[in-house]
């Protein structure tokens, strides 16, 4: 993936109607006839501390923002695929072999962001796509809009990578994103290399490890967490 040597890449886009948005990610393991499809196996990519976007496809709004606790589960998932194909094969819900990734601090948006209001960044938006497929001229970018007609629209899987830099075009996000390190409290110090060694130190001398209320590193903090 273009955006493996980043770790400031942390953000990825879900495009869904369910009403339990937040609580996790989930995708069967494979798509119709054992298939890959992208927007299932990206999934898998989204590792502890990742932010996800969240859009509700059905209301066309960028309506949230939650971070990946890292706890990935293999288990039966609910499941019937939405797209085109999927719908002229007439499928219908039913329990498949699936993963989630459970996420936590989900936090609405002060508005939610229409589709309309994407579609009049749609110039930037491809300006910003075309820097990156010509920077990454071997990698699918997986992006979270795509051109359609003279606009655009959402990427028709679901689930896409959100570059950072396009975090730049929407403001509600970026507030989003800091109210859930807010809510993370000490995160930053608790997964530091001196804190896990000064637990491991406390272990050995017969003393309980300290509780620790963070669960990963915030936004944007990894140097200074070194």
């Amino acid at each position: 993936f273009w955006w493996a040597k980043d770790p400031e890449e942390k953000f990825y886009f879900e495009i869904t109607r369910r009403p339990d948005i937040g609580d996790d990610l989930r995708a069967p393991l494979s798509a119709r006839g054992g298939l890959d499809t992208p927007g299932y196996s990206l999934v898998n990519e989204v590792q502890k501390g990742d932010f996800v976007i969240h859009y509700k496809s059905d209301l066309e709004q960028i309506v949230g923002v939650s971070r990946a606790t890292g706890e990935k589960l293999q288990e039966p998932i609910w499941w019937a695929a939405r797209g085109k194909y999927a719908r002229k094969a007439n499928v219908k819900e039913q329990w498949l072999p699936g993963l989630r990734i459970i996420l936590e601090h989900y936090q609405e948006l002060s508005r939610p962001i229409p589709m309309s209001e994407v579609r009049d960044k749609k110039e930037l938006i491809f300006k910003m796509r075309d820097a990156l497929a010509k920077k990454f001229p071997d990698n699918a970018l997986y992006y979270p809009w795509t051109k359609y007609g003279d606009s655009l629209r959402t990427f028709q899987s679901y689930l896409a990578k959100f570059p950072k830099e396009a975090t730049i075009f929407f403001p509600e996000i970026i507030q989003a994103m800091a109210k859930i390190q807010q809510v993370g409290g000490n995160e930053v110090i608790a997964n530091s290399d001196l804190q896990q060694a000064e637990d491991e130190f406390a272990a050995r001398a017969g003393r309980p490890r300290a509780r620790r209320v963070g669960k990963s590193q915030g936004f944007a903090t990894d140097q200074l967490a070194k």
